[in-house]
């Protein structure tokens, strides 16, 4: 039998552990418990940043078909900022027409926006001749282009599509195209125009630098005469909406949606694309 004194250290010990072991089961537990509150205020704050970012989207919808002319928001890139439900919602719209359309293009247009982002001659000419492969009905290759035969010798899985593009995000599979590159062009071009005519009253200093004709000087003019004018937009049409919300708590959340506005009595919208970031 063991001594009453040596009896009282070993329980003493025992409990010394069972404390330190309740110390760090309490320590794990509330680890645990910040880090799912943490998540959960932060889902909370993105869900809230995207409905604020939605709202954007709708508000311009509703001030793009405004009957009153005056009140109508212009579609020319110009930003506004909204203070909607304790947060900001930065807001642009830009008519589809102000861009450059993949399918309807001139090859001296597409060449222009490489030249903008400094693509040197040869590798410009080889991927304006990629671009008009890819979009063309017929399997014949340009001069410097890239039909089946270029694509398979590329290790590609499929040749040139031989048909228009039916999203912007397609030019990053023509050969040549290099996600760096696809990330500056990105922004400046659409499927969705339908024209190959640039609408300078809604073109940003990119598209406008890409035409033929047009230099640093002209572009500036042109964005200075548009600024200064009162020139409203007519309601409807295809415009791209982009709405960047920041709710109180910092997050952010941002949209882009194109779509088509028909104006009247009851105001008719397609979503023709529709993108977004947290």
């Amino acid at each position: 039998m063991r001594p009453p004194r040596q009896q009282s250290g070993i329980a003493l010990t025992i409990v010394l552990w069972v404390i330190t072991l309740l110390s760090v089961v309490a320590t794990n537990f509330a680890y645990s418990m910040r880090t799912e509150t943490n998540i959960t205020r932060n889902n909370m704050e993105r869900t809230r940043a995207r409905h604020l970012a939605e709202a954007g989207v709708r508000a311009a919808v509703w001030a793009l078909s405004h009957p009153d002319a005056e009140a109508r928001w212009r579609s020319d890139g110009q930003s506004r900022r909204l203070a909607i439900g304790g947060g900001v919602v930065e807001v642009s719209v830009r008519r589809e027409a102000g861009l450059i359309d993949l399918n309807k293009a001139s090859p001296a247009i597409i060449e222009g926006l490489l030249q903008v982002f400094e693509v040197d001659p040869d590798r410009r000419d080889q991927l304006v001749n990629a671009i008009q492969d890819w979009r063309d009905k017929d399997d014949l290759r340009r001069v410097n282009g890239a039909e089946d035969r270029e694509y398979i010798a590329a290790g590609r899985d499929q040749g040139a599509k031989d048909a228009p593009f039916d999203a912007v995000s397609e030019l990053q599979t023509v050969l040549g195209m290099t996600p760096e590159l696809f990330r500056k062009l990105e922004p400046f071009l659409t499927v969705h125009a339908g024209s190959a005519r640039i609408d300078t009253g809604a073109a940003p200093l990119e598209v406008l630098l890409a035409q033929p004709g047009i230099d640093a000087a002209g572009a500036q003019t042109l964005l200075a005469q548009r600024d200064g004018a009162a020139a409203r937009t007519a309601a409807g049409g295809v415009v791209r909406i982009t709405a960047r919300a920041a709710g109180p708590g910092g997050s952010g959340f941002s949209l882009r949606a194109v779509v088509r506005i028909k104006p009247g009595r009851q105001i008719g919208v397609s979503v023709l694309e529709w993108a977004e970031r947290a």
